[in-house]
């Protein structure tokens, strides 16, 4: 039953693969809106997104497990050490997500508002 099922509706599926280009395609949008945000406001904090926003965002395109995005190469960036994205913490102490390339420079930047 549960065959027929999935070839009934096998063009109604998102296989894990299209789940995970849906899902960075949604966090790469989140982050042009920061990008233009911190642009507007004159921010030298490099771009942050939430990790309540884009899980939020995930839920909107019915994606509710990330778990499986989290561990891929769309997130990652296929091992190398400055491609990808990355969870770290706001001054607020909240998760956020960051480029990989620009970790270092906002976890600085969050050690030193943080000890201001």
């Amino acid at each position: 039953v549960k065959r027929s099922m999935e070839i009934k509706f096998s063009k109604y599926l998102v296989s894990g693969q299209d789940a995970n280009q849906l899902i960075e395609f949604q966090l790469r949008r989140l982050f042009g809106q920061a990008a233009e945000l911190n642009a507007l406001r004159r921010a030298t904090l490099p771009v942050a997104v939430l990790l309540e926003d884009f899980e939020s965002r995930a839920k909107e395109v019915a994606v509710d497990d990330l778990s499986q995005f989290y561990k891929s190469d769309s997130f990652l960036g296929d091992g190398v050490a400055r491609i990808g994205f990355r969870r770290t913490r706001n001054a607020s102490g909240a998760e956020v997500l960051v480029r990989a390339s620009d970790l270092q420079t906002y976890n600085n930047a969050v050690a030193a508002e943080t000890a201001a």
